[in-house]
């Protein structure tokens, strides 16, 4: 689970199953462009992370990924909506 959806300069995740340790996320755009790219560090299966300049990115659906290890932990849309971050 993502949230806030839709989403702002932070996200808090919380993932299905209980994972510790160091691994990154991904923000693509619908075309499969990677937007932004984030280190994290996931305890207990929940992380909240930041990433810079959201703010500037346009409104619209893009593609959420968590992963650990080389294997992908989350895969979900989150949408960027048009109102002030």
């Amino acid at each position: 689970m993502v949230y806030p959806n839709p989403i702002t300069d932070q996200l808090d995740v919380q993932l299905a199953h209980s994972v510790n340790g160091y691994g990154y996320a991904e923000l693509f755009n619908t075309g499969g462009t990677l937007i932004r790219k984030s280190d994290i560090n996931i305890q207990n299966g929940q992380c909240q992370f930041e990433f810079s300049s959201i703010n500037i990115l346009n409104p619209g659906m893009y593609v959420l990924r968590i992963i650990q290890n080389n294997n992908i932990l989350l895969t979900e849309k989150v949408v960027k909506g048009s109102g002030g971050l």
